[in-house]
């Protein structure tokens, strides 16, 4: 049929052309979503939703530890001597500030101390609770031991030097004296003709009379994917990719050494051990 002389009226305005468009693109989005998730469970990747972490360096310990636990990380701090910041200023963060890592996952911090430390006030308490405040101060110790008669005093602080108070560098040592109890009944002879058997507390030799030994232990830690600098993606041919190193975690875990001090074995923490020695009489 010949149309000639007629007038054709379209539907099709420039708005809904547009509105065509938009649902077009937004299809397209989403479908290269569900391309980039399947392509993870396929690779046996796990795609995680990360955080950027925030920066900490410059602040205090406290307002550092509020910021990252409201940011959703959790906080862990070491310190060390540094006369050139502010103490209890953070001077370093890992992982670094605007690095993307899991919720939950902890930021270890390095706040500044003093390079001067206070001994603190050790004469009277147990030995145990003498060094942990030496640890905390950041000093070390070096322990002697003393005979008492008095059970109480056992494994009690009996002097220390320098006196509570000094101004110390950091990692110095002090030294302690601590008492050993002895009960009177550590002796026993043996008679065995003209020689006797007697027997005595000698220092460990294990520990060296600490009652602790250093012990070498491994640990899995997780660390940032040094591919893709836990991203969990790198560039490639063709766009974005899931890195094949973490799987898209952005992260990968590895075996760490560490030392931690342990009861020593040999003479079950005490310090000494029984000595048999033969003398003639």
């Amino acid at each position: 049929m010949d149309h000639k002389g007629q007038i054709v009226f379209s539907t099709e305005t420039p708005g809904r052309r547009a509105a065509i468009t938009h649902r077009l693109a937004s299809l397209t989005a989403a479908c290269s979503i569900v391309l980039v998730l399947v392509a993870g469970l396929l690779t046996g990747g796990c795609i995680t939703f990360k955080k950027q972490v925030p920066d900490v360096v410059g602040l205090t310990e406290e307002r550092a530890r509020a910021r990252l636990e409201g940011a959703g990380f959790k906080f862990s701090a070491e310190y060390k001597a540094d006369d050139k910041a502010e103490k209890g200023e953070v001077v370093e963060q890992s992982p670094e500030a605007g690095t993307r890592a899991e919720k939950d996952s902890t930021v270890a911090v390095l706040v500044a101390v003093s390079g001067k430390v206070e001994v603190p006030d050790l004469v009277g308490i147990p030995r145990d609770q003498a060094l942990a405040l030496l640890k905390k101060n950041l000093l070390k110790s070096n322990i002697q031991q003393q005979t008492v008669e008095e059970q109480a005093r056992n494994e009690i602080i009996l002097s220390q030097d320098p006196a509570p108070g000094t101004m110390l560098d950091a990692g110095a040592e002090v030294a302690l004296v601590v008492g050993v109890y002895q009960d009177g009944e550590i002796e026993e002879e043996i008679e065995e003709g003209e020689r006797v058997k007697k027997t005595r507390r000698v220092t460990c030799q294990t520990c060296g009379g600490s009652g602790v030994i250093s012990e070498n232990y491994t640990e899995q830690e997780t660390v940032a994917c040094p591919t893709c600098g836990g991203k969990g993606a790198i560039a490639g041919p063709n766009g974005m990719e899931i890195c094949p190193t973490c799987g898209g975690s952005g992260t990968i875990t590895q075996t760490v050494t560490k030392t931690r001090q342990v009861t020593c074995p040999t003479c079950g923490g005490t310090g000494y051990v029984i000595e048999e020695y033969w003398v003639y009489e």
